[in-house]
């Protein structure tokens, strides 16, 4: 494939690499532990925003609350160039261990953020 650029082919990823993603989606967990659906929110990119702010509209209120536990613990963070991670989560149900994938893109300004989960 020519033409698409994801970053230099040499460059070997360090653990601060991996870091980000993963401080990002602990980011998230702090704030909708503590109920504060604003400092949650600074954690999506703007698309993820419009999607997901619904979801975290009971972040702070008393009737069934979002639960950052039940969203699943890390299992791995994969880089794709610079700019882009995935984060594979595992969670346990009454029937079994469920994996899924949470999206992040590096914004402007170096932050990490989650763009689909």
């Amino acid at each position: 494939m020519t033409g698409v650029s994801r970053g230099p082919k040499d460059r070997i990823p360090t653990e601060a690499d991996f870091r980000g993603p993963r401080e990002a989606w602990e980011r998230l967990g702090v704030a909708i532990r503590r109920g504060d659906k604003d400092a949650a929110l600074k954690e999506l990119t703007p698309a993820a925003k419009q999607r997901l702010a619904p979801v975290f509209d009971t972040i702070g209120r008393k009737s069934k609350p979002l639960n950052f536990d039940e969203l699943g613990s890390i299992r791995s963070v994969m880089l794709a160039g610079e700019g882009l991670a995935t984060i594979t989560l595992t969670r346990k149900k009454a029937d079994g261990i469920y994996g899924y994938e949470v999206n992040l893109i590096r914004d402007a300004d170096g932050r990490w953020r989650i763009d689909n989960m």
